[in-house]
């Protein structure tokens, strides 16, 4: 028989979550550099706000960047700062410490869903999911909107089933919608009210409902949006009302950055939550035989959450205009809670399930250790800018530095690496007037300028980033 809802984990429990959490996580962040074109860009803010001391407004190389709130950069900047220099280690740290966090929300919801077991279990499955473990090996907003989403949720299962000190987890949900908000705008609103919303229809309880905190709750959330929002239209007109009008684009606009069909996600789902997909395979394959078997996988009122967090996560985001596989990271938890509750019930038919739960994390541990050193590293210098500036900074001496044509990456990293905006220019017109002036100076632009300017520089050296070439050029 199974234990009780609403049981909590042994020490021994809690420290094997953590503990197996810190190892595949702090391994997946060994010697990793900025890679890609939205780590550098991310970085990049955090580095201006750990060296400008202003945690309200995201600029990225001096321009104000509110495509999401500032909450997502402050955990890099505040590590940064501690640093006191360019260190990709602290940029990537608290990615890694988030995910733990995550990983411990997780358990303690699933422990008050169902039990410790499943709620151990569950955790352990998350932080061997494809999707949450690449995640938090990178430096993006979507960590803490995971983990504000998953606080949020995780306070309101607890606070409806009644869990110990339910006013407190009922705070959680709200203070995790404002926290999602403040990550990555509306989405992090969105998705914890309408999984809730699912969940009271599908368990629709009066008092229940009171003690998720209809009365009192929204203060607690509306209180530090508003404040945010209060400081971020004191510095300029129309700042606040264009932090909504983006998130609102995102799930509305046909010409949004990486617009998609409602299907993409079909196919990402299933290896993301590649646990869950196997063992729903497994439990799919008993009900398939003797009939003794097929009412022992009914898994009960506790997976009525994680199966309206599922559901309503990937209906939102499959509804929105843009689609991009980080995006599903809200759902991992829920995907996580549901293995582990699939587990639990398949693992009394299972021959040895203990071998099999360590064979599971030691093989995972296996794969990320031998997948990071000898595989994603020698990628991630492929698709990185720090030999660009570690080139500038050797042959800058006096000169000046300016970008030509930047992506936002460039330009994050530009920040991130040499630690001060950097001037920029967008075509060949103004790259020859800022030439003009005769003073020397060090080009890097993502494309090779054409005309006079072509001729007014000297190249140094042509960098691989991705797909495309970086050119480091001397003027005069």
């Amino acid at each position: 028989m199974a234990p009780a809802a609403g049981s909590r984990l042994s020490g021994r429990q809690w420290a094997l979550v953590i503990g197996y959490g810190l190892l595949v996580n702090l391994v997946s962040i060994a010697g990793r550099e900025l890679t890609g074109r939205d780590e550098p860009r991310v970085a990049g803010i955090a580095r201006a706000m750990a060296l400008s001391g202003d945690f309200v407004v995201p600029r990225l190389n001096g321009a104000t960047f509110l495509e999401y709130p500032p909450l997502g950069y402050w955990l890099p900047a505040a590590a940064l700062k501690a640093a006191g220099s360019a260190s990709e280690l602290a940029a990537h740290l608290p990615g890694a410490l988030l995910a733990v966090a995550t990983a411990c929300l997780t358990a303690a919801l699933g422990a008050g869903l169902a039990s410790a077991r499943v709620g151990c279990a569950a955790a352990l499955l998350l932080e061997t999911m494809p999707g949450q473990w690449g995640l938090h090996r990178t430096v993006l907003a979507d960590a803490t909107l995971v983990f504000f989403v998953t606080l949020a949720l995780a306070g309101f299962g607890l606070a409806w089933n009644g869990a110990p000190r339910a006013r407190a987890w009922a705070a959680c949900y709200w203070l995790g919608i404002a926290g999602g908000f403040l990550s990555k705008g509306l989405v992090g609103v969105g998705v914890p009210i309408a999984v809730a919303g699912a969940h009271v229809v599908l368990a629709w309880d009066r008092a229940a409902l009171r003690r998720v905190g209809l009365t009192w709750g929204w203060a607690v959330a509306a209180a530090p949006v508003a404040l945010w929002l209060w400081r971020l239209e004191r510095r300029g007109e129309g700042l606040a009302s264009m932090v909504v009008r983006q998130s609102v684009e995102r799930f509305t606009s046909p010409t949004a950055d990486h617009a998609a069909p409602w299907h993409f996600y079909l196919g990402p789902v299933l290896y993301q939550t590649a646990p869950l997909a196997l063992l729903a395979a497994w439990v799919a394959w008993f009900r398939l035989g003797p009939p003794r078997w097929r009412g022992a996988f009914a898994l009960g009122p506790g997976a009525r959450l994680p199966c309206a967090w599922l559901a309503m996560t990937f209906v939102a985001l499959s509804s929105a205009s843009a689609k991009r596989n980080v995006y599903l990271a809200p759902l991992y938890p829920a995907a996580a809670l549901l293995a582990a509750m699939l587990w639990e019930h398949a693992r009394a038919r299972a021959r040895g399930p203990a071998v099999w739960e360590g064979a599971w994390l030691v093989g995972f541990a296996a794969f990320a250790i031998t997948a990071c050193f000898v595989t994603f590293l020698p990628e991630d210098r492929a698709s990185t800018l720090r030999p660009v500036f570690e080139r500038v900074a050797r042959e800058r001496g006096e000169k000046r530095v300016l970008l030509d044509r930047p992506s936002e990456g460039l330009e994050g990293a530009a920040v991130f690496h040499l630690g001060e905006t950097v001037p920029v220019t967008r075509n060949d017109e103004e790259l020859g007037r800022a030439l003009a002036d005769g003073r020397p100076r060090i080009v890097v632009s993502e494309r090779i300028a054409s005309g006079e300017a072509a001729n007014a520089l000297n190249p140094l050296g042509e960098f691989r980033f991705g797909r495309s070439r970086v050119v480091v050029a001397a003027a005069p």
